[in-house]
C-alpha cells in the first residue's frame, strides 16, 4: 500500500511562487509575467482533450496575482440543499434592483467551470496511481480520501501542472460555454477570478489561458488570486464557503455552485446556490425582466 501511495521523488522539488504586484480595483490589473520553466510537456500530455494546436502555442501569460491558499470546509453532508435556496429566490430580489444595467459577473474556475479533480486524476493515472483510491470528492480536503498527504497532493498538483495535465485536461462542465455566451449577449462583462498557484511560475496561468481559448470561453479579465474580492464584481459564482462569505462582506451578490464540500452545516443550506451553469444564467437573466 505504501508503495502504491508514494509520489515520485522528483515531485519533491520546490516550486517557486509567482511574485505579487498590487491590484488596483478601479483600473487595469498589473501584469506579472511568469516563466514556464525549462521543463517541456511530455508527449503523453497529448491525451488531454484540449486541442493540440492550443497546447502547442505558448501565447501570452495573463495578468497574475498570488496569495495564500484558503482552507475550505470539511463538511461531508450529502443531502440535497433546501430547494427554497437552490432556486435563488433571494438573489433574484437583489438582482432586480439592477434591472437593465450591465453588471460585472465574476466566475470562479475550479468547481464551477472546470473539473479540477478530473484533471488531477488524469495525471495520477499517468503515474500508475491506483484508480480505486480516486473517488468522487465529498469534502474540500479530498486528498485524504485519495490516500495522499497534503504534501503529496501539493507535489502532484505542481507536477501535473508542469506536465500539462492539471488545468489543461478535460472539458468544461455542462452548459458553461453556452452560459458564458448568453451572459455576454446580455451586455454584461465576465471576470474570471481563480487561485491556481500550482506549478512552476507562469505554468498555471499558461495552461489556464490555453484551456479557455481552446473552448472559446470569452472573458473580459482573468485574475489569479486567492482573494476573490480583488476585482470588484456585482455578482460572483463560487464553490468555496469562505470566499462566498468574503464576497458578501465586500458587497457582492455571491452565489454558490452546489457541491458536496459546501453543504456541511444548516447555515450552508441558507445560502443562495445553483445546481448548474444554466441555473446561474437564469438568475442573471432576471436583470432583464
Amino acid at each position: 500500500m505504501e508503495a502504491a501511495r508514494r509520489v515520485p521523488e522528483e515531485r519533491q522539488r520546490r516550486h517557486p511562487r509567482v511574485q505579487l504586484q498590487p491590484q488596483h480595483s478601479d483600473g487595469p490589473e498589473h501584469a506579472v509575467r511568469g516563466h514556464a520553466g525549462s521543463r517541456r510537456h511530455r508527449a503523453r500530455s497529448l491525451r488531454c482533450t484540449v486541442p493540440a494546436q492550443q497546447r502547442g502555442h505558448r501565447g501570452d501569460v495573463p495578468d497574475v496575482h498570488d496569495g495564500h491558499a484558503p482552507h475550505g470546509p470539511d463538511g461531508d453532508d450529502r443531502r440535497r440543499p433546501n430547494p427554497r435556496y437552490v432556486d435563488g429566490t433571494e438573489a433574484r430580489h437583489e438582482l432586480r434592483r439592477e434591472a437593465g444595467q450591465p453588471v460585472k459577473i465574476g466566475l470562479d474556475l475550479d468547481g464551477c467551470l472546470y473539473n479540477f479533480e478530473d484533471s488531477l486524476r488524469e495525471f495520477l493515472r499517468s503515474e500508475d496511481y491506483p484508480e480505486g483510491l480516486m473517488t468522487e470528492p465529498q469534502r474540500w480536503s479530498f486528498h485524504d480520501d485519495w490516500g495522499l498527504s497534503y504534501e503529496e497532493f501539493r507535489d502532484a498538483c505542481n507536477e501535473g501542472v508542469d506536465e500539462g495535465y492539471v488545468f489543461s485536461c478535460g472539458e468544461p462542465y455542462e452548459g458553461v460555454q453556452e452560459g458564458v455566451r448568453r451572459i455576454k449577449e446580455m451586455g454584461h462583462s465576465i471576470h474570471i477570478i481563480t487561485a491556481r498557484a500550482y506549478g512552476s511560475p507562469g505554468m498555471a496561468q499558461l495552461n489556464t489561458a490555453r484551456w479557455l481559448a481552446a473552448y472559446g470561453i470569452e472573458y473580459d479579465t482573468l485574475t489569479f488570486s486567492h482573494d476573490k474580492t480583488v476585482v470588484q464584481t456585482d455578482v460572483m459564482l463560487e464553490d468555496n464557503i469562505g470566499n462566498y462569505e468574503a464576497l458578501e462582506a465586500a458587497g457582492t451578490i455571491a452565489v454558490l455552485m452546489d457541491r458536496p464540500w459546501n453543504r456541511g452545516t444548516p447555515e450552508d443550506y441558507r445560502r443562495t446556490r445553483v445546481l448548474s451553469m444554466d441555473h446561474f444564467v437564469e438568475l442573471i437573466e432576471e436583470m432583464h425582466d
